[in-house]
């Protein structure tokens, strides 16, 4: 499932390749396939969702994750942290 969804998420399908992500997430709830469906969060323009789950992606820090990912995942919660105005 995962697999799918990073074949979907490089041709761009991001909708279907978060389908893909979360249905890996229900058998595997791993940081790094979490992390993925942050990526088409973004590109689907749902800031909200894709904060709460990049939470989610960095629970456990760095470790589950490969560096680039992780260097990745920091930049994307600054961003979203100047997008989402707490309510």
């Amino acid at each position: 499932e995962a697999t799918a969804g990073n074949a979907l998420f490089i041709d761009r399908k991001y909708a279907e390749a978060l389908e893909q992500y979360r249905a890996a997430i229900a058998s595997w709830d791993h940081p790094a396939i979490r992390f993925n469906v942050v990526r088409c969060l973004i590109q689907l323009d749902r800031p909200v969702e894709a904060a709460d789950n990049l939470k989610l992606a960095l629970k456990y820090g760095a470790a589950p994750l490969e560096d680039t990912v992780y260097t990745e995942a920091l930049s994307y919660q600054k961003l979203l942290a100047n997008q989402i105005a707490e309510v």
